[in-house]
C-alpha cells in the first residue's frame, strides 16, 4: 500500500477530487509563492520559469499513485 492513507475502522482511504485538481493546484501554489514574497521578499524564490519543473513533477506524482 503505497502513497495511502487509513481511515476507521482500518479501512484505505482513497483521494478526493481536490487531489487531481489542477485549478485547486495552481491557486496553491501561487499562494505559497505570495506569501513567500511578502514574508521574506520577492527574492526568496528560486525561479521556475514557466513553472514546467513543477508540472513535470505533478504529472511524475500522479502517474505513481495510479501505477
Amino acid at each position: 500500500m503505497n502513497g495511502a492513507y487509513i481511515t476507521d475502522p482500518g479501512k484505505v482511504g482513497g483521494e478526493t477530487s481536490q487531489a487531481d485538481d489542477m485549478q485547486l493546484a495552481e491557486n496553491v501554489w501561487s499562494l505559497c509563492e505570495n506569501l513567500i514574497k511578502e514574508k521574506l521578499g520577492s527574492d526568496a524564490l528560486y525561479s521556475w520559469g514557466d513553472k514546467a519543473q513543477y508540472y513535470a513533477f505533478y504529472d511524475l506524482y500522479h502517474k505513481s499513485r495510479k501505477l
